[in-house]
Protein backbone atom coordinates (compact mmCIF):
# COMPACT_ATOMS: atom_id res chain seq x y z
CA UNK A 1 0.00 0.00 0.00
CA UNK A 2 1.53 3.89 -0.83
CA UNK A 3 2.37 6.07 1.50
CA UNK A 4 -0.43 8.34 0.75
CA UNK A 5 -2.72 5.65 1.47
CA UNK A 6 -1.76 5.26 4.74
CA UNK A 7 -2.23 8.90 5.46
CA UNK A 8 -4.99 9.04 4.24
CA UNK A 9 -5.98 6.14 6.34
CA UNK A 10 -4.52 7.50 9.53
CA UNK A 11 -6.26 10.95 8.96
CA UNK A 12 -9.83 9.31 8.42
CA UNK A 13 -8.97 7.04 12.11
CA UNK A 14 -8.55 10.29 13.66
CA UNK A 15 -11.64 11.69 12.16
CA UNK A 16 -12.98 8.71 14.06
CA UNK A 17 -14.35 7.28 10.77
CA UNK A 18 -15.35 3.84 10.92
CA UNK A 19 -14.47 2.77 7.49
CA UNK A 20 -11.07 4.36 7.70
CA UNK A 21 -10.38 2.14 10.79
CA UNK A 22 -11.61 -0.83 9.62
CA UNK A 23 -9.34 -0.47 6.66
CA UNK A 24 -6.51 -0.39 8.85
CA UNK A 25 -7.74 -3.00 10.77
CA UNK A 26 -7.81 -5.48 7.97
CA UNK A 27 -4.51 -3.81 6.79
CA UNK A 28 -2.92 -5.03 10.27
CA UNK A 29 -4.38 -7.76 12.06
CA UNK A 30 -2.83 -10.29 11.07
CA UNK A 31 0.57 -9.75 11.49
CA UNK A 32 -0.16 -8.40 14.75
CA UNK A 33 -2.34 -11.04 15.66
CA UNK A 34 0.61 -13.10 14.59
CA UNK A 35 3.01 -11.13 16.94
CA UNK A 36 0.54 -12.06 19.73
CA UNK A 37 0.15 -15.13 19.51
CA UNK A 38 4.49 -15.17 19.71
CA UNK A 39 3.67 -13.64 23.03
CA UNK A 40 0.50 -15.96 24.51
CA UNK A 41 0.90 -18.92 22.48
CA UNK A 42 -3.01 -18.97 23.16
CA UNK A 43 -5.67 -18.15 20.74
CA UNK A 44 -8.01 -16.67 23.25
CA UNK A 45 -5.59 -14.01 24.97
CA UNK A 46 -4.20 -13.52 21.96
CA UNK A 47 -7.57 -12.08 20.60
CA UNK A 48 -8.13 -10.11 23.90
CA UNK A 49 -4.72 -8.21 23.40
CA UNK A 50 -5.74 -7.68 19.09
CA UNK A 51 -9.00 -6.36 20.71
CA UNK A 52 -7.16 -4.10 23.26
CA UNK A 53 -4.05 -3.05 21.33
CA UNK A 54 -6.84 -1.71 18.60
CA UNK A 55 -8.68 0.58 21.20
CA UNK A 56 -5.57 1.73 22.02
CA UNK A 57 -4.35 2.28 18.79
CA UNK A 58 -8.21 4.22 17.66
CA UNK A 59 -7.78 6.07 20.90
CA UNK A 60 -3.94 7.42 20.39
CA UNK A 61 -3.40 7.27 16.64
CA UNK A 62 -3.32 11.16 16.65
CA UNK A 63 -0.47 10.89 18.35
CA UNK A 64 1.43 9.39 15.34
CA UNK A 65 3.67 11.69 13.62
CA UNK A 66 5.23 9.76 10.82
CA UNK A 67 3.07 7.57 8.75
CA UNK A 68 6.09 5.72 7.67
CA UNK A 69 6.38 4.29 11.26
CA UNK A 70 2.99 2.83 11.62
CA UNK A 71 3.76 -0.68 11.51
CA UNK A 72 6.40 -0.18 14.10
CA UNK A 73 3.75 1.99 16.18
CA UNK A 74 1.05 -0.55 16.04
CA UNK A 75 4.07 -3.38 16.75
CA UNK A 76 4.92 -1.34 19.88
CA UNK A 77 1.29 -1.06 21.28
CA UNK A 78 0.45 -4.79 20.74
CA UNK A 79 4.19 -5.95 22.54
CA UNK A 80 3.34 -3.78 25.33
CA UNK A 81 -0.07 -5.06 25.65
CA UNK A 82 0.93 -8.39 25.48
CA UNK A 83 3.64 -7.75 28.42
CA UNK A 84 0.99 -6.07 30.55
CA UNK A 85 -1.33 -9.56 29.92
CA UNK A 86 1.69 -11.56 31.30
CA UNK A 87 2.96 -9.03 33.96
CA UNK A 88 -0.81 -8.89 35.41
CA UNK A 89 -1.47 -12.83 35.34
CA UNK A 90 2.29 -13.27 36.75
CA UNK A 91 1.04 -11.01 39.79
CA UNK A 92 -2.36 -12.83 39.64
CA UNK A 93 -0.56 -16.16 39.82
CA UNK A 94 2.22 -15.32 42.28
CA UNK A 95 1.36 -15.68 46.27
Amino acid sequence: MKIKEIRNIIKGCIRGDAESQFRLYKLYAPKMMSLCLRYTKNKADAEDILQEGFIKVFENIYQLKNAEKLEWWLKRIFINEALQLLKNRKNFISP
